[in-house]
């Protein structure tokens, strides 16, 4: 059964910068099977370089699973 998983970043104000639109569609062990069980690697595309707070949401089917506060600094 295929799981589809997205993943976002959103700014301090709640708006989702959509250049870290990450989607991808896998089966639950090819997501996982990369010879190392441990962990899911994501790679967030344009990753935002203006200082400020910044959250980033990981989805599977359509469920929040993680969710990450980060911030820029100059």
């Amino acid at each position: 059964e295929d799981t589809s998983v997205l993943c976002y970043v959103k700014d301090a104000q709640g708006n989702v910068i959509s250049s870290t639109i990450y989607t991808n569609t896998n089966t639950w062990y090819n997501l996982w099977n990369n010879a190392n069980y441990h962990y899911f690697e994501l790679d967030i595309k344009n990753t935002p370089t203006t200082p400020g707070e910044y959250t980033v949401y990981l989805l599977f089917n359509g469920e929040i699973a993680a969710t990450k506060t980060f911030t820029i600094t100059e």
